[in-house]
């Protein structure tokens, strides 16, 4: 009589029980390695996008500053150069939801001029300076710009409604095509980490090599309406550099900050 081979049910039991741990440890790294992969390729998307219609733009209506000013609506010159499936003008945020938040703790920011929904799905706005918390603020340092092109790489109420994240700034140069570095991103981030809280993602918006302190005066470096000081960094300019998220993905191809 042949005997027959089989595993018992503790076996069967300990083999799956093994399979659940690896499972867990592997899926949520695969999905993460995606989901990064898919921001990359989005914001990689969205500046092609943006630097060829910007391009058409300046083709028509001529350059900056005789041509463009902050009188024209320039995200409808830039718009009209996309495929779109909608577009909202002023005051309409059914294209693009605000105000929406960023990945550094800023909230209550927002945008004006024309926006669109775009027929990949993602949805588009404009604005001239970082519109932050009602107030106008422009950056001491920051490269010249004629405004930002925000993009919401998920569209209108979908995904996360957050800078850094979904949502993404890009900064118009004057002389066409896009600012992609402020001089210092790159340089900021090459910093070693020397302090647990100074993860990258909190470095990409502090002044490099230095802790989070704040000296609870008044930041003399933003214009156009308001002050961040004393809110517990060393430069209340830096966390409104909202474009370095943008330029860290297109300069290294990675989000990594996401988890770090």
């Amino acid at each position: 009589m042949k005997k027959s081979l089989a595993f018992t049910l503790a076996e069967v039991l300990v083999v799956m029980g093994i399979i659940g741990v690896v499972a867990a440890i592997t899926i949520p790294t695969l999905s993460n390695t995606t989901n990064e992969k898919e921001i990359v390729a989005k914001v990689n998307k969205a500046a092609a996008m943006i630097t060829d219609s910007y391009g058409r733009a300046r083709a028509k209506y001529g350059r900056y500053q005789r041509d463009w000013n902050y009188t024209v609506d320039v995200s409808a010159r830039i718009i009209e150069n996309m495929q779109t499936t909608k577009i909202c003008s002023y005051g309409d945020s059914s294209c693009f939801k605000t105000p929406f938040k960023a990945l550094n703790g800023l909230s209550s920011l927002s945008a004006f001029g024309t926006s669109a929904i775009l027929a990949d799905g993602m949805s588009i706005t404009y604005s001239n300076c970082i519109d932050y918390n009602m107030a106008c603020h422009t950056v001491s340092g920051a490269p010249a710009t004629l405004g930002y092109i925000i993009v919401d790489i998920d569209g209108t109420n979908k995904g996360y409604n957050t800078v850094g994240v979904d949502i993404f700034y890009f900064d118009l140069s004057p002389n066409g095509g896009l600012n992609t570095d402020d001089g210092s991103t790159m340089t900021a981030l090459a910093e070693p980490v020397k302090l647990p809280h100074r993860t990258l993602a909190s470095r990409m918006l502090e002044a490099p090599a230095y802790a989070i302190v704040g000296d609870g005066n008044p930041s003399p470096v933003l214009g156009g309406g308001g002050s961040t000081g004393g809110d517990g960094w060393v430069s209340g300019s830096n966390k409104l550099k909202l474009w370095r998220y943008t330029n860290y993905i297109l300069a290294s191809g990675k989000a990594d900050y996401l988890k770090k």
